[in-house]
């Protein structure tokens, strides 16, 4: 059990800050209940103690595609994002966003966030194929997870009309599965998911075999090939699957004594923010630097600079 978040931080949007002279920045998460806010507030909270002249104001949002949208326009000046969209945004020739998405870079990444495929424990499918003709839920709009669902899916041939897709979040999503108001669920998250956690008596995760991911890699390049431990949740035999980075990012506009102070928080204080999420933290700076695509903040490239960290690794 993860120490709880305080309660100066649990509301979205709340200003962690004392009352004298500040810099104020808003730094966006996903929804309250979740890695991304528990792990923003809690940095937040960090980097507000080393240096109270920064106020840090923890927005809940849909997720990565959110996150990087509100970057791009400015309304918010660092947050989370998964690491294919980050790409494909800011390389992506045909995204209309693509100018505007250079807008920001990278500071860090976090940890593995795997796609699980949630479905009853008393389930007849046990493939993606098994989804033609079900109701499943992808995530909400605008979040890494709709996109990853959509993508395998795709890989599947499941086209729309196959599938009846809803976009609920991760909370409403298995209140449905558990009462067969859906057949399954998809969750990109960093395993154990606490939303996973609390069900794992009630529900089993589908396995993919080599072939399909495989061939979700060809589809999809901006993801990996993932492992979920055996008992990680409960008894569950390993689980084979694809995921993606979780990465820390920052608008270009952002201070760089800022993001070099958050950058310094986040490796010095690697057990506290451990110690608010399930995710197994990925936080050694040799790590972090690793499957970055994008150029680093240049307040987080000196900090790495400074630490003889090799950022050419990055990508």
């Amino acid at each position: 059990m993860k120490r709880t978040i305080t309660a100066a931080i649990v509301s979205a949007g709340l200003v962690l800050s004392g009352c004298s002279r500040k810099t104020s920045i808003r730094f966006g998460t996903a929804p309250e209940g979740g890695v991304y806010y528990s792990f923003g507030a809690e940095l937040a909270r960090l980097v507000t103690e080393q240096d109270p002249d920064y106020q840090i104001s923890v927005r809940s949002t849909a997720g990565s595609a959110a996150n990087l949208r509100l970057l791009s326009e400015g309304y918010i000046k660092a947050g989370i994002a998964q690491s294919d969209l980050i790409n494909e945004m800011y390389y992506d020739a045909d995204s209309a966003d693509t100018d505007n998405a250079k807008t920001y870079s990278a500071i860090a990444s976090l940890y593995m966030e795997a796609v699980q495929i949630v479905v009853r424990s008393d389930s007849d499918i046990h493939t993606l194929f098994d989804l033609q003709g079900k109701k499943v839920s992808i995530g909400q709009e605008e979040s890494g997870t709709e996109r990853n669902a959509k993508e395998l899916l795709d890989a599947a041939g499941l086209q729309e009309g196959d599938v009846t897709t809803l976009n609920y979040d991760y909370e409403d999503a298995m209140d449905h599965l558990l009462n067969k108001d859906i057949d399954a669920m998809f969750v990109t998250a960093g395993a154990p998911a606490d939303i996973i956690e609390e069900h794992q008596d009630e529900i089993r995760l589908l396995s993919l075999d080599e072939d399909m991911v495989n061939h979700i890699l060809a589809l999809a390049p901006g993801l990996e090939a993932v492992t979920i431990p055996s008992d990680t949740y409960g008894s569950q035999d390993a689980i084979q699957t694809v995921g993606v980075r979780s990465v820390l990012v920052a608008s270009n506009e952002a201070s760089s004594d800022l993001i070099y102070l958050m950058t310094e928080t986040l490796f010095a204080k690697t057990e506290e923010l451990q110690s608010i999420v399930s995710a197994d933290l990925q936080l050694d700076p040799a790590e972090a630097v690793k499957g970055i695509t994008i150029p680093f903040h240049e307040g987080a490239l000196k900090w790495y600079e400074e630490h003889d960290i090799d950022t050419e690794v990055a990508g």
